[in-house]
């Protein structure tokens, strides 16, 4: 009985016949794909201004070029979705998801034809692999969130009986697209793993232009009266971690002293900023965790100078600094704490060698 060539082998076979399209003689990596990745990467060291914007001009510049590069154009409504253009990203995402159909099915025929003349030898047939339904679902988790955000955003400006209208109207649309990622995902639980993946990257290119950038100065005192110099924690991994104990931070902080108790041997180190006053209830909730790491209490909630120049707008929230004192990931705890400390540790060296370059 024969069985399925593995997926890698499927590139590979087609090259060979002749039969591959375009995109496979397309040199890797792409000339955009390399100038988008330096703008949209954590770890860049010149990020400058508006990253996410100029990224997707060079997405623009990329589909209007070569309008059937479905990963540009899959990009491309990543980019527009982040960047508050719900209805952009819709059609740039409906546009690759069409053009991933057409590739598709083109390499269904291609696989076709090769494996008649593969049985005819005895060989083993070829078969179109997962890949393709990889890509393909990751472009519907982009449009079911754009066709969310687009819909609500329609009906913002209406009235309530028009907006009730689009609601409905979104609801039988959402109900339409979360099949579809369904199916190309593999299964409910895969298409939920899906769109946290995509939320999560949404949030990182909402967050690119505070990447790579020193943060503000702390203008205030700790506890103990000591005055607040992030210099000093240059060489060491630190969080700043901004909080109130009316807001229910306590899971979080329970968090990060774990971690700080694992890793803080190794170079890591936390700053809390405690929006509530001085020798209240914040300071006997932290006593009796016996959390101890160096606290700063401002008593004037959002409204601090340094929550607002930190931009911080709820709580907790936290900047997750490196050894060159740049930031590198914000409210970390998102994605996995421990893994952001972690990398951040093991980059020290790469670091602190950018930075001697840099003459930071």
């Amino acid at each position: 009985m024969t069985t399925s060539l593995p997926v890698a082998a499927l590139g590979a076979a087609l090259l060979l016949a002749g039969l591959a399209g375009p995109a496979a003689a397309q040199p890797q990596p792409q000339d955009w794909r390399a100038q988008v990745d330096a703008l949209l990467d954590r770890w860049s060291d010149d990020p400058g201004a508006d990253r996410l914007d100029r990224a997707r001009a060079l997405l623009e510049r990329r589909v209007k070029d070569a309008p059937d590069d479905a990963a540009a154009q899959v990009e491309l409504a990543r980019a527009l979705l982040a960047l508050g253009r719900a209805s952009e990203a819709l059609a740039a995402a409906d546009r690759g998801l069409e053009r991933m159909r057409q590739e598709e099915h083109s390499a269904r025929e291609r696989v076709t034809a090769l494996n008649v003349e593969r049985r005819e030898k005895g060989l083993d047939p070829l078969e179109v692999g997962p890949e393709l339904a990889e890509r393909r679902a990751q472009a519907q988790a982009i449009a079911f969130l754009a066709a969310h955000e687009h819909a609500l955003a329609r009906a913002r400006g209406l009235d309530g009986d028009k907006a009730a209208a689009v609601l409905r109207e979104q609801q039988a649309e959402r109900a339409r697209r979360h099949e579809a990622l369904r199916a190309a995902a593999g299964g409910e639980q895969e298409a939920g793993a899906r769109l946290a993946q995509e939320q999560a990257r949404r949030r990182h290119l909402r967050s690119l232009d505070r990447l790579g950038r020193e943060p503000r100065p702390l203008g205030q005192t700790d506890a103990a009266g000591q005055p607040i110099e992030l210099g000093a924690y240059r060489g060491k991994v630190l969080l700043v971690v901004f909080w109130s104990l009316a807001l229910d931070p306590e899971d979080v902080l329970v968090e990060i002293d774990g971690v700080l108790r694992e890793l803080g041997p190794k170079g890591f180190e936390v700053l809390g900023v405690c929006l509530d006053e001085p020798g209240g209830a914040a300071s006997e909730w932290l006593h009796q965790q016996k959390i101890a790491w160096r606290q700063v209490f401002t008593g004037e909630g959002l409204l601090s100078r340094d929550a607002r120049a930190w931009q911080i707008e709820t709580v907790p929230a936290a900047v997750l600094v490196d050894h060159t004192g740049r930031v590198r990931w914000l409210d970390p705890w998102e994605g996995d704490l421990r893994l952001a400390v972690t990398e951040l540790l093991r980059r020290k060296d790469e670091a602190l060698e950018a930075a001697r370059r840099r003459g930071w």
